[in-house]
Protein backbone atom coordinates (compact mmCIF):
# COMPACT_ATOMS: atom_id res chain seq x y z
CA UNK A 1 0.00 0.00 0.00
CA UNK A 2 2.80 2.38 0.92
CA UNK A 3 4.63 1.72 -2.36
CA UNK A 4 1.43 2.38 -4.34
CA UNK A 5 0.99 5.74 -2.64
CA UNK A 6 4.66 6.54 -3.26
CA UNK A 7 4.37 5.74 -6.99
CA UNK A 8 1.14 7.75 -7.16
CA UNK A 9 2.88 10.78 -5.64
CA UNK A 10 5.82 10.41 -8.02
CA UNK A 11 3.37 10.22 -10.91
CA UNK A 12 1.69 13.46 -9.85
CA UNK A 13 5.04 15.26 -9.59
CA UNK A 14 6.18 13.87 -12.96
CA UNK A 15 2.92 14.91 -14.63
CA UNK A 16 3.24 18.43 -13.20
CA UNK A 17 6.85 18.79 -14.37
CA UNK A 18 6.01 17.50 -17.86
CA UNK A 19 3.12 19.97 -18.10
CA UNK A 20 5.39 22.86 -17.07
CA UNK A 21 8.15 21.89 -19.52
CA UNK A 22 5.86 21.41 -22.53
CA UNK A 23 3.92 24.60 -21.85
CA UNK A 24 7.14 26.59 -21.50
CA UNK A 25 8.64 25.11 -24.69
CA UNK A 26 5.45 25.82 -26.66
CA UNK A 27 5.22 29.46 -25.54
CA UNK A 28 8.96 30.01 -25.99
CA UNK A 29 9.00 28.79 -29.60
CA UNK A 30 5.79 30.65 -30.40
CA UNK A 31 6.92 34.02 -29.12
CA UNK A 32 10.59 33.75 -30.10
CA UNK A 33 9.46 33.63 -33.74
CA UNK A 34 7.23 36.67 -33.20
CA UNK A 35 9.95 38.67 -31.42
CA UNK A 36 12.64 37.68 -33.90
CA UNK A 37 12.70 40.99 -35.76
CA UNK A 38 11.08 43.56 -33.49
CA UNK A 39 9.54 44.30 -30.10
CA UNK A 40 5.79 44.41 -29.52
CA UNK A 41 3.91 46.80 -27.21
CA UNK A 42 7.19 47.75 -25.48
CA UNK A 43 7.94 44.09 -24.70
CA UNK A 44 11.39 42.78 -25.58
CA UNK A 45 12.26 39.11 -25.90
CA UNK A 46 14.25 39.25 -22.66
CA UNK A 47 11.38 40.65 -20.59
CA UNK A 48 8.96 38.30 -22.28
CA UNK A 49 11.04 35.28 -21.25
CA UNK A 50 10.40 36.30 -17.65
CA UNK A 51 6.73 36.70 -18.48
CA UNK A 52 6.57 33.21 -20.00
CA UNK A 53 8.27 31.64 -16.97
CA UNK A 54 5.96 33.41 -14.53
CA UNK A 55 2.87 32.64 -16.62
CA UNK A 56 3.71 28.94 -16.79
CA UNK A 57 4.49 28.84 -13.06
CA UNK A 58 1.21 30.48 -12.02
CA UNK A 59 -0.90 28.55 -14.54
CA UNK A 60 0.39 25.20 -13.30
CA UNK A 61 -0.45 26.04 -9.69
CA UNK A 62 -4.15 25.96 -10.58
CA UNK A 63 -4.51 23.02 -12.95
CA UNK A 64 -7.01 20.84 -11.02
CA UNK A 65 -10.11 19.86 -13.12
CA UNK A 66 -12.74 21.14 -10.69
CA UNK A 67 -15.62 21.35 -13.14
CA UNK A 68 -15.27 17.69 -14.17
CA UNK A 69 -15.21 16.32 -10.62
CA UNK A 70 -17.98 18.65 -9.41
CA UNK A 71 -20.15 17.54 -12.34
CA UNK A 72 -19.58 13.92 -11.28
CA UNK A 73 -20.80 14.78 -7.77
CA UNK A 74 -23.90 16.43 -9.24
CA UNK A 75 -24.76 13.68 -11.74
CA UNK A 76 -24.07 10.76 -9.41
CA UNK A 77 -26.05 12.30 -6.56
CA UNK A 78 -22.97 12.34 -4.35
CA UNK A 79 -23.75 16.00 -3.63
CA UNK A 80 -26.49 14.76 -1.26
CA UNK A 81 -23.85 13.15 0.96
CA UNK A 82 -22.26 16.56 1.47
CA UNK A 83 -25.61 18.16 2.26
CA UNK A 84 -26.28 15.78 5.16
CA UNK A 85 -22.81 16.26 6.62
CA UNK A 86 -21.75 19.21 8.78
CA UNK A 87 -19.61 20.44 5.89
CA UNK A 88 -20.20 23.14 3.31
CA UNK A 89 -19.61 21.64 -0.14
CA UNK A 90 -18.14 24.73 -1.87
CA UNK A 91 -15.70 25.23 1.01
CA UNK A 92 -14.71 21.56 0.73
CA UNK A 93 -13.83 22.15 -2.94
CA UNK A 94 -12.02 25.42 -2.18
CA UNK A 95 -9.93 23.95 0.65
CA UNK A 96 -8.98 20.95 -1.50
CA UNK A 97 -7.80 23.28 -4.25
CA UNK A 98 -5.82 25.41 -1.82
CA UNK A 99 -4.06 22.25 -0.64
CA UNK A 100 -3.28 21.19 -4.22
CA UNK A 101 -1.98 24.68 -5.07
CA UNK A 102 0.20 24.69 -1.94
CA UNK A 103 1.73 21.32 -2.84
CA UNK A 104 2.37 22.55 -6.40
CA UNK A 105 4.12 25.62 -4.99
CA UNK A 106 6.48 23.40 -2.98
CA UNK A 107 7.40 21.55 -6.16
CA UNK A 108 7.60 24.45 -8.64
CA UNK A 109 8.74 27.44 -6.56
CA UNK A 110 12.40 26.29 -6.31
CA UNK A 111 12.49 25.79 -10.09
CA UNK A 112 10.96 29.23 -10.67
CA UNK A 113 13.44 30.90 -8.30
CA UNK A 114 16.37 29.26 -10.11
CA UNK A 115 14.86 30.36 -13.43
CA UNK A 116 14.66 33.98 -12.22
CA UNK A 117 18.21 33.90 -10.88
CA UNK A 118 19.53 33.02 -14.36
CA UNK A 119 17.48 35.71 -16.09
CA UNK A 120 19.01 39.00 -17.17
CA UNK A 121 16.31 41.12 -15.53
CA UNK A 122 16.97 43.04 -12.32
CA UNK A 123 14.11 42.04 -10.03
CA UNK A 124 13.93 44.04 -6.80
CA UNK A 125 12.87 42.66 -3.43
CA UNK A 126 9.87 45.01 -3.41
CA UNK A 127 8.68 43.74 -6.77
CA UNK A 128 9.12 40.14 -5.61
CA UNK A 129 7.10 40.88 -2.45
CA UNK A 130 4.18 42.38 -4.39
CA UNK A 131 4.37 39.59 -6.95
CA UNK A 132 4.06 36.98 -4.20
CA UNK A 133 1.17 38.78 -2.49
CA UNK A 134 -0.80 39.43 -5.68
CA UNK A 135 -0.05 35.93 -7.00
CA UNK A 136 -1.62 34.43 -3.85
CA UNK A 137 -4.68 36.64 -4.37
CA UNK A 138 -4.74 35.60 -8.03
CA UNK A 139 -4.60 31.88 -7.26
CA UNK A 140 -7.43 32.27 -4.74
CA UNK A 141 -9.45 34.27 -7.29
CA UNK A 142 -9.06 31.51 -9.87
CA UNK A 143 -10.06 28.80 -7.38
CA UNK A 144 -13.24 30.71 -6.50
CA UNK A 145 -14.07 31.36 -10.17
CA UNK A 146 -13.47 27.68 -10.98
CA UNK A 147 -15.69 26.61 -8.07
CA UNK A 148 -18.40 29.02 -9.23
CA UNK A 149 -18.32 27.55 -12.74
CA UNK A 150 -18.37 24.04 -11.27
CA UNK A 151 -21.59 24.77 -9.37
CA UNK A 152 -23.29 25.56 -12.67
CA UNK A 153 -23.01 21.87 -13.60
CA UNK A 154 -26.01 21.35 -11.32
CA UNK A 155 -28.13 22.80 -14.14
CA UNK A 156 -25.87 22.19 -17.17
CA UNK A 157 -25.00 18.55 -17.77
CA UNK A 158 -22.37 19.42 -20.37
CA UNK A 159 -19.38 19.99 -18.10
CA UNK A 160 -17.10 19.89 -21.14
CA UNK A 161 -18.75 23.02 -22.56
CA UNK A 162 -18.47 24.88 -19.26
CA UNK A 163 -14.82 23.91 -19.01
CA UNK A 164 -14.14 25.25 -22.52
CA UNK A 165 -15.80 28.56 -21.59
CA UNK A 166 -13.77 28.79 -18.38
CA UNK A 167 -10.50 27.93 -20.11
CA UNK A 168 -11.16 30.44 -22.89
CA UNK A 169 -11.80 33.22 -20.38
CA UNK A 170 -8.72 32.26 -18.39
CA UNK A 171 -6.42 31.91 -21.41
CA UNK A 172 -7.30 35.18 -23.13
CA UNK A 173 -8.26 37.50 -20.27
CA UNK A 174 -5.81 36.52 -17.51
CA UNK A 175 -2.65 36.99 -19.57
CA UNK A 176 -1.88 33.29 -19.57
CA UNK A 177 -1.15 33.13 -23.31
CA UNK A 178 0.09 36.68 -23.88
CA UNK A 179 0.30 40.03 -22.04
CA UNK A 180 -2.93 42.02 -22.12
CA UNK A 181 -0.96 44.92 -23.64
CA UNK A 182 -1.34 43.08 -26.95
CA UNK A 183 -5.13 43.51 -26.88
CA UNK A 184 -6.91 46.58 -28.28
CA UNK A 185 -6.72 49.52 -25.89
CA UNK A 186 -10.51 49.72 -25.46
CA UNK A 187 -10.76 46.06 -24.44
CA UNK A 188 -7.73 46.39 -22.19
CA UNK A 189 -9.35 49.33 -20.37
CA UNK A 190 -12.45 47.22 -19.70
CA UNK A 191 -10.45 44.21 -18.50
CA UNK A 192 -8.42 46.42 -16.17
CA UNK A 193 -11.20 46.30 -13.57
CA UNK A 194 -12.12 42.64 -14.05
CA UNK A 195 -10.78 39.86 -11.79
CA UNK A 196 -8.90 37.99 -14.51
CA UNK A 197 -5.78 40.16 -15.07
CA UNK A 198 -5.05 39.74 -11.36
CA UNK A 199 -4.50 36.01 -11.84
CA UNK A 200 -1.40 36.15 -14.05
CA UNK A 201 -0.87 39.41 -15.96
CA UNK A 202 -0.79 41.86 -13.07
CA UNK A 203 1.48 39.90 -10.67
CA UNK A 204 3.88 39.16 -13.53
CA UNK A 205 4.12 42.72 -14.87
CA UNK A 206 4.70 43.99 -11.33
CA UNK A 207 7.48 41.41 -10.93
CA UNK A 208 9.17 42.68 -14.09
CA UNK A 209 8.51 46.42 -14.07
CA UNK A 210 7.00 47.29 -10.69
CA UNK A 211 3.96 49.56 -10.28
CA UNK A 212 2.76 52.57 -8.34
CA UNK A 213 -0.76 51.13 -8.03
CA UNK A 214 0.01 48.00 -6.03
CA UNK A 215 -2.40 48.79 -3.18
CA UNK A 216 -5.20 49.59 -5.62
CA UNK A 217 -4.67 46.28 -7.44
CA UNK A 218 -4.56 44.42 -4.12
CA UNK A 219 -7.86 45.89 -2.89
CA UNK A 220 -9.43 45.36 -6.32
CA UNK A 221 -8.55 41.66 -6.16
CA UNK A 222 -9.84 41.38 -2.58
CA UNK A 223 -13.11 42.99 -3.70
CA UNK A 224 -13.50 40.40 -6.47
CA UNK A 225 -12.72 37.58 -4.03
CA UNK A 226 -15.56 38.80 -1.79
CA UNK A 227 -17.90 39.06 -4.80
CA UNK A 228 -17.09 35.50 -5.87
CA UNK A 229 -17.64 34.21 -2.32
CA UNK A 230 -21.07 35.87 -2.24
CA UNK A 231 -21.99 34.47 -5.66
CA UNK A 232 -20.91 30.97 -4.60
CA UNK A 233 -23.15 31.12 -1.52
CA UNK A 234 -26.12 32.42 -3.55
CA UNK A 235 -25.78 29.81 -6.30
CA UNK A 236 -25.19 26.91 -3.91
CA UNK A 237 -28.23 27.93 -1.86
CA UNK A 238 -30.26 27.62 -5.05
CA UNK A 239 -28.71 24.18 -5.63
CA UNK A 240 -29.72 23.08 -2.12
CA UNK A 241 -33.31 24.23 -2.65
CA UNK A 242 -33.60 22.29 -5.91
CA UNK A 243 -32.21 19.13 -4.27
CA UNK A 244 -34.82 19.40 -1.50
CA UNK A 245 -37.65 20.09 -3.98
CA UNK A 246 -36.78 17.03 -6.08
CA UNK A 247 -36.55 14.80 -3.04
CA UNK A 248 -32.77 14.81 -2.45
Amino acid sequence: MGSKIQFHDIGIIFDLIVMVVFRYIFLSFLWSSIFKYNEIANWTMNSYKIYIGSSVFLSCLISYPNIYFMSLDMRSGNIVNYLVRPTYYPYHVIYKNIGIAASNILILAPVFIIYLSFSNTNITGENLFWFTLLAIMGVFTYILFDTLMGLLTFWFENSWGLNIVKQSIFTFFSGSMFPLDFLPKELNNILKYSPFPGIIYRPTTILINGSYNNLFFLFLQIAWILIFLILIRVIFRSCEKDVIIYGG
